[in-house]
């Protein structure tokens, strides 16, 4: 189910004819956020374990 906000940081699904939503978190390093996503792209380099 779409996010209710538009938001790509949400998702959410029906559940017993409501609808549930919930925010998504996202790991915490410094790659680019594609168009359209919500949490960055993390490889070698991005700023985890480092």
């Amino acid at each position: 189910m779409p996010s209710m906000t538009g938001s790509p940081c949400e998702i959410c699904q029906c559940f017993n004819g409501s609808a549930m939503c919930a925010s998504i978190d996202c790991p915490a390093c410094e790659g680019p956020t594609p168009d359209g996503q919500c949490c960055p792209i993390c490889g070698p380099g991005s700023g985890i374990g480092n």
